[in-house]
C-alpha cells in the first residue's frame, strides 16, 4: 500500500502542474469589449487576451461580452503603469507574464483564483500588498520574481506547491509564513531575500528545494547554524563544509579533516542538495524519523565512503549520491520501494566491475542499471523488490545534458524527467524482460526507449508501474498485466505503440485502459483457464476502503465469481468538543470518532487568517492552544483524521465555536 501512495502524490504533482492547460480557446477570435481584447476558451468562458487601457486602478471585470473571465492571457496586463488591481471572483488561472514588470503597490485577489502562472508578477518593483487568494492551489516558477516592495507573504492552506524562484531576491521581504497544507517548495523559492530573518514552515511539507531559503537573512545569520547544519523548525536546510570556508567572512566553519556526520534524530525533511559538494564528508548516517532521500543530497561529495539508511526511508531520489567517487559502501534499508533516476551514478560502487552481473548493476534486491551494450533476453534474478528509475534506459543517456550543480533543476514530478530524442541511445539489443514475482514497483522510465523489445513478462507480485515505464517501446503492441497491479502511473504505457492491453476483470489494468482509450482483453485465469474460488465474509466499509457483500473470488486472478455488491467508503464522522477559556489561552477536549487517530484544530480572531495544529489522539484528549491575545475572542473548529499505511482521511470541519480568553 505505501507503494501505491508515493505513486499516487507522483500522478497528483504531475495534475496540479496541468491546471493552467486544462482550457483551451476554442477558437483564434479575438474578441473586443471597451479597453479588453479576449477569446473564448472551449467551455464557454473567457479569457482576457490584452488590456489597452490607462486607468490608475484597475477593476478586472467578471464578464465581458456576457460570458465569465475566467482566465487572464499570457502578458494581457504586461509593462503597465498603474496604483492597483483587483482580480475578481470569477478569474481562476492568473497565466504567464500576465502582470510583469508593471508598476502596481497593491493586488487583490478573489478566492476563486486556483494558479498563477510563471512569471505572472514578477519585476513588479512597487508592490508592496499582496492578498492571495484562499483557494489558490500552486504559484508557479518565478511568479513573484525581484518585487522588491514586497514585506510581508502568507501562503494560504490551500496551496500545494510553490515553484522554483517563486520569490526569488525579494530583497525587502521580511517574513514568510506557509500555512499547513502546502507539499512543495522549489528550488531557489526565497533565494536572496537578503532581509528575510523570520520563516514558518508547516508540517505538511514533503519537499524542499535546493537553495530554496539561500541567501536569506536566517541562512546568513551564523547564530542559526548548528553542528554544521541549518535547521528551519526540524526540517534540514543545509550542511556546509570545508569549500564554504569564507561563507562567513570568519573562520572555517567545520573541521577541515574528513567528517563523520549523523543527522540528528528528529529531523521531519531534508531539503534537496542539503549535502552537496561537500568535499570532506566521509560517512553519513540518516535519522529513522525521515522517510526519503532527497534529490542530489550527496552529489559530488569525493569523500563519502560510506552512507546508512534505515528501514523507515521508502524513497531515494534522483541524483542523490551522483559523482560520489569514492562511494563503496552503501547500506540500504528493507522498506525502498523507489530509486530515482542517476541515484548512485558515477560512484566507486557503481565504477567497480566486480559489482555488475552480466551487465547488470544491483545494489541489495534493487536493479538500478543495465549497460547500454546488452543484447538479447534477460530475466530479472529472484528475491528483486524493485527496478530504479531508468535502469534500462538510464546508462544510455548522454549524461552531459542533465548534469545537475546541486543548486537547481528541481521539478514537480521527479518521476518525469523529459528527455529530448537528441539525447538518446536506447537499448536496441534488449529484446525481452521477465521480472520475478518478488519485483513490486518497476521505475518511471525504467524501459523508456528500448525500442527492439519484442517480449514483457510481468508476473503477479507487481504493484505499481511508474511513469512512461514502457514510453517508446516501439516493437511491443500487446501488454498483460497482472492482477496485484495496483497503480499505473501517467503515460506508463506508450499508446503510439501499445494498443491492446490484457488484464483482469474490474483490475487497475482495465480501469487504465478504459482511461486511455487501449483497447482491453480480458483473460482467462491463468490456472489453465479455471478458477480457483474462495469464499469471502461480507466487509464493512470503512473511510479507506469499500465494503462488500459475502460472495466467492477467484484467488488466482481475482475476478469476482458470484454475484456482489459493493458499497462506497464512509466518510469520517464529525467529532464534538468543548472549549475552556485560560490566560491567553484555551482548553479544547476532543471526543474521539470510531477509527479517528487525532484531531486538527483551526482557530483565528474575527476575519482574520485561519491557524491549524494537528494532535494525535486516541481517545478523549484535552490540548491547550498557547500563546494568544488577552481579551480577544476567537473562532474554533475541528476536524478529525484517521490514518491507513501512511494516509490520511479527514472528516468535514464542525461549525466554529467562539471563546474569549482571559
Amino acid at each position: 500500500m505505501k507503494i501505491k501512495l508515493v505513486s499516487l502524490l507522483m500522478c497528483l504533482l504531475v495534475a496540479v502542474s496541468a491546471i493552467p492547460f486544462a482550457v483551451s480557446a476554442a477558437t483564434t477570435k479575438v474578441y473586443t469589449s471597451g479597453k479588453y481584447k479576449y477569446t473564448v476558451l472551449q467551455d464557454g468562458t473567457v479569457e482576457i487576451k490584452e488590456y489597452t487601457g490607462n486607468a490608475k486602478n484597475i477593476n478586472i471585470p467578471s464578464k465581458l461580452g456576457n460570458k465569465k473571465v475566467t482566465s487572464l492571457g499570457y502578458g494581457s496586463f504586461e509593462d503597465k503603469e498603474f496604483d492597483s488591481v483587483s482580480i475578481p471572483n470569477s478569474v481562476i488561472t492568473i497565466g504567464n507574464r500576465v502582470f510583469c514588470d508593471c508598476t502596481m503597490k497593491t493586488v487583490k485577489m478573489a478566492d476563486s483564483v486556483k494558479y498563477i502562472g510563471r512569471i505572472a508578477f514578477a519585476d513588479c518593483y512597487s508592490l508592496e500588498d499582496l492578498t492571495l487568494s484562499s483557494n489558490l492551489v500552486e504559484i508557479d516558477t518565478d511568479a513573484f520574481l525581484d518585487c522588491y516592495s514586497l514585506r510581508t507573504v502568507t501562503i494560504p492552506s490551500s496551496v500545494n506547491i510553490i515553484g522554483e524562484e517563486a520569490f526569488y531576491n525579494c530583497s525587502n521581504l521580511r517574513n514568510v509564513r506557509i500555512n499547513e497544507g502546502v507539499q512543495y517548495i522549489g528550488s531557489g523559492a526565497f533565494g536572496s531575500c537578503d532581509k528575510l530573518s523570520a520563516i514558518f514552515l508547516p508540517k505538511s511539507l514533503n519537499h524542499i528545494g535546493a537553495c530554496a531559503f539561500w541567501g536569506t537573512a536566517y541562512y546568513s545569520d551564523q547564530s542559526n547554524w548548528e553542528n554544521d547544519a541549518l535547521y528551519i523548525d526540524n526540517y534540514l536546510i543545509r550542511c556546509i563544509g570545508k569549500s564554504y570556508s569564507s561563507f562567513f567572512n570568519s573562520k572555517t566553519y567545520v573541521k577541515e579533516e574528513n567528517t563523520d556526520y549523523t543527522i540528528k534524530e528528529g529531523t521531519k525533511l531534508i531539503a534537496a542538495s542539503a549535502f552537496c559538494d561537500i568535499d570532506n564528508l566521509k560517512s553519513l548516517t540518516f535519522p529513522k524519523s525521515i522517510t526519503s532521500i532527497p534529490r542530489s543530497i550527496c552529489a559530488n561529495c569525493e569523500s563519502l565512503t560510506t552512507i546508512n539508511v534505515p528501514d523507515n526511508v521508502t524513497y531515494i531520489s534522483s541524483f542523490a549520491f551522483k559523482n560520489c567517487t569514492q562511494l563503496v559502501n552503501i547500506n540500504l534499508g528493507d522498506n525502498i520501494e523507489r530509486i530515482g533516476e542517476y541515484a548512485f551514478y558515477n560512484t566507486a560502487y557503481y565504477n567497480n566491475k566486480s559489482n555488475w552481473e552480466d551487465g547488470i548493476l544491483y545494489i541489495d534486491n534493487y536493479l538500478i542499471c543495465m549497460k547500454s551494450n546488452f543484447s538479447g533476453n534477460y530475466t530479472v534474478k529472484d528475491g528483486t523488490i524493485g527496478i530504479a528509475n531508468s535502469a534500462f534506459s538510464e546508462c544510455g543517456a548522454k549524461l552531459s545534458n542533465y548534469e545537475d550543480d546541486c543548486n537547481y533543476g528541481d521539478v514537480y514530478d521527479e518521476t518525469d524527467v523529459n528527455y529530448s530524442s537528441a539525447d538518446w541511445y536506447g537499448y536496441n539489443g534488449l529484446t525481452g524482460i521477465k521480472l520475478p514475482t518478488s519485483v513490486k514497483y518497476i521505475g518511471s522510465h525504467a524501459f523508456d526507449g528500448c525500442d527492439s523489445i519484442t517480449s514483457i513478462e510481468l508476473n503477479e507480485g507487481l504493484q505499481v508501474i511508474g511513469v512512461n515505464a514502457f514510453n517508446k517501446c516501439k516493437a511491443i503492441d500487446t501488454i498483460k498485466m497482472p492482477n496485484s497491479v495496483s497503480e499505473i502511473c501517467n503515460a506508463a504505457i506508450d499508446k503510439n505503440y501499445v494498443k491492446v492491453i490484457e488484464g483482469y476483470k474490474g483490475s487497475a489494468a482495465q480501469t487504465y485502459a478504459n482511461d486511455n482509450k487501449f483497447q482491453f482483453v480480458n483473460v482467462v485465469c491463468e490456472n489453465n483457464g479455471e478458477h480457483t474460488p474462495v469464499e469471502l465474509k461480507a466487509k464493512k466499509a470503512t473511510c479507506f476502503e469499500r465494503g462488500y457483500t459475502a460472495h466467492t473470488k477467484c484467488s488466482v486472478c481475482g475476478e469476482d465469481l458470484s454475484f456482489v455488491k459493493y458499497t462506497n467508503k464512509t466518510k469520517l464522522k464529525k467529532s464534538s468538543f468543548t472549549l475552556k477559556s485560560g490566560k491567553k489561552s484555551f482548553k479544547i477536549t476532543y471526543k474521539k470518532v470510531k477509527d479517528a487517530k487525532g484531531f486538527q484544530v483551526k482557530y483565528k480572531i474575527g476575519k482574520g487568517k485561519w491557524k491549524t495544529k494537528t494532535f494525535n489522539a486516541k481517545k478523549k484528549v484535552t490540548k491547550t492552544i498557547k500563546k494568544l491575545k488577552k481579551g480577544k475572542k476567537y473562532s474554533v473548529k475541528i476536524r478529525s483524521f484517521a490514518k491507513f499505511s501512511g494516509k490520511k482521511v479527514y472528516s468535514n470541519w464542525t461549525a466554529a465555536k467562539k471563546v474569549t480568553v482571559k
